[in-house]
């Protein structure tokens, strides 16, 4: 949700595709073509808004052993880490690399 991000009108990419959508007719006419081309995706609604991550099935993807896999909490950007070693080393660009890795493509 930081206003640094593409998405909400800055420059910044974030690691996998992100839509936000104020309009819930408009969210609702991508989940319509996600549904029709079976593409699995990821909302989070807030108040005025909806952010959409289209991405990879949930079971298509080995994740590194930090993870247990990655849902809509991980799409957008709240890691649960395994262990306490995996949450000491993790640095941004193995977050990155494993988020890249639910990217549809």
């Amino acid at each position: 949700m930081s206003l640094k991000w593409h998405h909400n009108g800055s420059v910044g990419k974030y690691a996998i595709d992100c839509f936000c959508y104020s309009s819930m007719g408009e969210a609702w006419q991508a989940i319509k073509r996600w549904h029709e081309q079976s593409i699995p995706y990821n909302l989070v609604y807030v108040a005025g808004s909806v952010y959409a991550f289209p991405r990879q099935g949930q079971n298509s993807i080995r994740h590194s052993n930090w993870t247990s896999g990655f849902s809509w909490v991980e799409a957008a950007g709240e890691m649960v880490i395994q262990d306490q070693t995996s949450f000491i080393t993790l640095g941004e660009t193995d977050i990155e690399d494993e988020l890249r890795k639910i990217l549809f493509s």
